[in-house]
């Protein structure tokens, strides 16, 4: 279904076109004449299958399939929008994976454009895609943006396993490609901007700690070895639990008698899970 995620997002369905999905074989062998025969008497021009390959859906059927998630989200805003502590909203931000779609673009510009300012991805994704690092000598305003979502994820977010920065010169070299990726993206909004981000970034470098800025580091010291403690623990129980596993299973096996070793590994598993 990789083909249908991303021709969902199309312009086809907006221009009143069909779109063309190429399924697997293993789709088609389910698909018997009484499918077909049904599929012509009821939907014909809206719903096609060619050559055993590609189904085709014309955009009639594109959205009414998804008229029902649209039409729940635009009524969910409408209520929210209708509270009177958000009657000063101006500008309506689409976020995630949903808002790069044309159909839920053109249906919010109607149902909002008049009451505030609707602002929507318009970037199309670099080389690399979103959750890659860009090649370092791609310098576009989608590669920055995908590097800040990957340093992001990769240092602070540490989704793999980077549990702390090694020592200065590697502190350094990620502010400095951080720092810069963000003066680029601030010179795309306007030249004067990336001076201003320029100065503060340099001065946040080297400026002291605060009083407010050194509690936040503990706290963070704090959580970090916490971090580290949990992370002791769970390696502690798995190689527990593999170790009592491997002797059970030799005793299944009729290879060796429940011996004292293994009664007191079960005794350590009780402990660590608190039983």
């Amino acid at each position: 279904m990789n083909d249908f995620e991303i021709k969902k997002w199309g312009r086809r369905i907006v221009e009143q076109q069909a779109t063309t999905i190429r399924l697997p074989c293993s789709f088609f062998d389910l698909i018997n004449d009484d499918v077909k025969m049904t599929l012509k008497r009821h939907a014909d021009g809206e719903i096609k299958i060619r050559n055993n390959e590609n189904l085709c859906l014309n955009s009639i059927v594109m959205r009414k399939l998804f008229q029902p998630v649209l039409g729940a989200i635009k009524a969910h805003l409408k209520a929210l929008l209708d509270e009177p502590r958000l009657s000063k909203v101006t500008v309506m931000l689409l976020v995630g994976e949903f808002a790069n779609s044309l159909l839920l673009q053109e249906g919010f510009k109607k149902e909002f454009s008049s009451r505030c300012n609707v602002v929507y991805p318009c970037l199309t994704p670099p080389a690399t895609g979103w959750d890659a690092p860009p090649a370092s000598t791609d310098h576009c305003l989608e590669a920055d943006l995908a590097r800040v979502k990957y340093y992001r994820n990769s240092v602070y977010g540490h989704v793999r396993q980077n549990m702390e920065i090694k020592d200065d010169s590697q502190f350094l070299f990620l502010w400095r490609e951080i720092s810069e990726t963000l003066v680029r993206i601030a010179g795309q909004i306007h030249p004067s901007k990336k001076h201003d981000w320029q100065v503060a970034i340099n001065k946040f470098l080297k400026d002291p700690l605060t009083t407010e800025d050194e509690r936040y580091v503990q706290e963070l010291l704090d959580w970090y070895r916490r971090d580290l403690e949990v992370k002791k623990y769970v390696e502690e129980l798995q190689e527990t639990t593999l170790h009592i596993t491997e002797q059970l299973q030799r005793v299944a096996e009729g290879e060796t008698p429940v011996n004292q070793a293994i009664k007191e590994k079960w005794k350590t598993l009780g402990k660590q899970l608190g039983t």
